[in-house]
């Protein structure tokens, strides 16, 4: 693993934008250059003495002097922003409380489905590993809601709460 010095000798960090700079000259890059690239998932990835690592635990290891006690969240969900503002320590369930609704839900609201025998909305949510029934709604927006006011009851800060 790198060590904060090696990591500022070869990086400059700037928490406000969130982005990495070059301090020094590497193979196809110029001091100065933006150091990183996205990956699939749209998290900065930056290679150092041939080890990826992720730019949201390096801007933590750089501005505070150690490696993250767990998982850093991106408090408002998007990957590639890495301002200090954004970053966040975070267990493994708190980061998943703040992902957004997956990509095959139908509904566009995160603990929202249909059910189309009985032609309601369901809500779900899950709390400390177990589903919990939210109820059956008439409305896309009642069911949303049931969601909010559940998500922020139990995950508090990082309830994800942007898609309703």
């Amino acid at each position: 693993m790198i060590t904060v010095e090696e990591l500022r000798t070869l990086l400059s960090y700037e928490p406000t934008t969130g982005i990495f700079v070059w301090r020094t000259k590497r193979p196809g890059r110029q001091c100065g250059d933006e150091a990183g690239t996205p990956d699939s998932w749209g998290y900065i990835q930056i290679r150092l003495r041939g080890r990826r690592y992720a730019a949201h635990r390096l801007a933590w290891l750089y501005v505070h002097g150690e490696w993250p006690p767990s998982e850093i969240d991106h408090a408002n969900g998007n990957p590639g922003d890495n301002r200090l503002v954004n970053l966040r320590p975070a267990t493994k369930a708190q980061n998943n409380f703040n992902k957004r609704a997956p990509v095959t839900n139908k509904s566009g609201v995160k603990g929202v489905r249909w059910h189309t025998r009985h032609k309601k909305w369901v809500a779900e949510i899950r709390v400390n590993g177990k589903k919990k029934h939210l109820g059956c709604f008439d409305s896309l927006e009642k069911a949303a809601a049931a969601y909010r006011d559940e998500a922020i009851a139990h995950h508090g800060e990082f309830a994800n709460t942007g898609n309703l």
